[in-house]
């Protein structure tokens, strides 16, 4: 067996944020629809998002310009958190992935909308749809579990194989 290397490889953190946004997206996806289900406006959760930095005049109910600022905080704060998870796990699959995601998903949940989020901006803590949060933040967590997979993926992609490698020095031409 090789020995682990302990520095960080800039594969585990894009395989972390990769797997991070991906779960960002189904978060913003599954608000929007929860949205549609009790009949309000699909841009409600990126407007509340988005009063972290315009103030409570930005939640509205339509697309307005401050939305774009409320998806991007969304998809930035689930990539770091992702980032995160990439470089913990690393290469190493666990057991039970989609468990530990879930798990992760819902220490996430705690983190950011019982701890921070309170802190920085009662509003969005307020108003926000809990039990939403907390399912769309388990499936993020089962999402962000695959970012082993990803960095395996990455890491046989980018590193030539032996044969490879004597090809390219020989300088022989087949035919």
């Amino acid at each position: 067996m090789a020995p682990v290397s302990t520095r960080i490889r800039m594969r585990y953190v894009l395989a972390g944020i990769g797997s991070g946004v991906a779960g960002a997206m189904f978060v913003l996806l599954f608000l929007m629809l929860g949205c549609l289900w009790y009949r309000r406006s699909i841009w409600i959760p990126a407007n509340l998002f988005s009063t972290a930095v315009y103030g409570s005049d930005a939640y509205t109910n339509h697309f307005v310009s401050t939305s774009w600022v409320g998806l991007a905080i969304v998809v930035v704060m689930y990539g770091v958190m992702g980032a995160a998870w990439g470089v913990v796990w690393r290469d190493q699959r666990p057991r039970f992935p989609l468990l530990y995601g879930a798990i992760c998903g819902a220490i996430t949940y705690f983190l950011l909308f019982g701890f921070f989020w309170k802190r920085v901006d009662p509003f969005l803590s307020l108003y926000s749809p809990d039990r939403q949060l907390e399912f769309a933040n388990v499936i993020w967590g089962m999402i962000v579990a695959r970012s082993p997979l990803l960095a395996a993926r990455m890491r046989t992609e980018t590193v030539p194989t032996q044969e490879e490698a004597v090809e390219v020095r020989s300088g022989e031409v087949i035919l």
